[in-house]
């Protein structure tokens, strides 16, 4: 099971409930090199010892 996620506000509640429940879960975001400062505070203040896949397109 892999779990997407655009680290928005709207993830958090989600993402908690997941990695709280199922801590083995892969998941991952799609790095659009735009991010929002408030993508890499919520990340921050989010993942607990979690490892994020990050994707990045090819350019």
């Amino acid at each position: 099971m892999v779990f997407a996620s655009s680290l928005g506000a709207e993830d958090m509640i989600p993402i908690d409930f997941i990695y709280r429940r199922v801590p083995e879960i892969q998941d991952f975001t799609i790095d659009t090199g735009h991010p929002l400062e408030e993508t890499y505070t919520l990340r921050r203040c989010a993942f607990y010892d979690q490892t994020m896949m990050v994707i990045r397109p090819v350019r």
